[in-house]
């Protein structure tokens, strides 16, 4: 989701230069440096499970944050684009530009429908993970929470 969502906002930044900025080359990268990652973690969890726990903690926290930043980025960059498009140029609803806006925007915010549903599991599972490691005593009912939270994620 981080990842479609910088896509999406440097599509809209970029314009007519994503095409030359973002290459196949560069997205096998990309993908590359994804499977080393993400493998370098599955390894540090066999390694150490409390390592692994840390570092999960922060990078799904990294990681929500930049989605949440970049889509806050798109959203203001539409504004800011539909109110030059209007201030500037009374564009007919039947013409190609103002079709394709509409389209990227309903599809922004689609996935931001998407990404704020993400938010709100990840944010109840923290929740819970924290009110377990800050209690005392053992509660079936946060057990019981922390299991529903984890099948939420």
């Amino acid at each position: 989701m981080t990842t479609i969502s910088v896509d999406r906002l440097v599509a809209l930044l970029l314009g007519l230069r994503y095409r030359q900025t973002v290459t196949l080359e560069r997205i096998y990268i990309m993908l590359a440096a994804f499977w080393v990652l993400s493998s370098l973690t599955g390894l540090c969890c066999i390694l150490n499970y409390l390592i692994a726990l840390w570092l999960g903690r922060i990078s799904i926290s990294l990681f929500l944050l930049i989605s949440i930043i970049s889509y806050t980025k798109i959203v203001l960059t539409l504004s800011h684009y539909q109110a030059e498009v209007q201030h500037h140029v009374q564009q007919q609803p039947s013409q190609p530009n103002a079709l394709n806006m509409v389209k990227y925007r309903k599809a922004v915010y689609s996935a931001l429908w998407v990404q704020f549903a993400l938010v709100v599991c990840y944010l109840t599972y923290f929740i819970i993970e924290t009110l377990i490691s800050q209690s005392n005593t053992y509660s079936l009912h946060l057990v019981v929470f922390w299991r529903l939270t984890i099948g939420l994620v």
